[in-house]
């Protein structure tokens, strides 16, 4: 009897893979840095129920690592595109080489969608297209987290964006609410900001939903 297992499931899957192929390359003695840890799967998954990800989206991680995030929310949800931009050269090639291992695997998952891994300096790759982004920026200076916003301001695309980090003095979105996640280094809070114009909307929504419940 054939065992049909879930998205989630597949998706668990190949993540794990990915663990096995990350031991093969400490074997080996290349360097890869892992000094932000990562966000573990159903913390990932909690994320992406707020994300409300849809085929108009484009996702982006901003020091992507690994890319398992990344990959995680291009493979559970209908967005069309997925970006992670990570510094380290190592880190990125290996983000790349899961893409095509992910490829070879489901190419069904890539059929008219984009998966991409950039080797770069996010302060320097443009990103303006964006519509939600999420930041594992528990390494990141008080200096990054002042540019990030005002890189932000900037941008009109944006309608949501998730940071393990508050951002201060932004001008287009608006801090919504927190909520906790677990990482492999322990738990943490993770800050929701919405975009401004989209506040009305949801609390509009909201106020019905509570009369209905009454």
């Amino acid at each position: 009897m054939s065992i049909v297992l879930s998205s989630s499931e597949i998706c668990q899957q190949f993540l794990n893979q990915l663990k096995v192929d990350l031991s093969v390359i400490k074997r080996a003695g290349r360097p890869v840095s892992e000094t932000q840890g990562e966000v573990l799967f159903q913390s990932v998954n909690s994320l992406i129920k707020i994300m409300n990800l849809s085929s108009a989206d484009h996702f982006l991680d901003l020091g992507s690592a690994l890319g398992k995030v990344v990959l995680q929310v291009f493979m559970l949800t209908e967005v069309q595109n997925a970006t992670g931009i990570e510094i380290v050269p190592e880190c990125a090639a290996f983000a790349r080489r899961m893409k095509n291992s992910l490829q070879e695997c489901h190419p069904l998952l890539l059929q008219g969608r984009h998966l991409d891994f950039i080797e770069g300096d996010f302060f320097r790759e443009p990103f303006n297209e964006a519509t939600v982004i999420w930041i594992n920026a528990i390494c990141f200076t008080p200096m990054m987290l002042k540019h990030l916003s005002q890189m932000l301001n900037q941008m009109n695309s944006v309608r949501m964006v998730l940071t393990l980090r508050p951002l201060l003095n932004l001008s287009k979105l608006r801090f919504e609410r927190t909520i906790m996640i677990e990482g492999s280094w322990d738990s943490a809070l993770c800050y929701v900001y919405r975009a401004c114009n989209l506040f009305k909307t949801k609390k509009f929504d909201f106020s019905l939903n509570i009369e209905k419940r009454k």
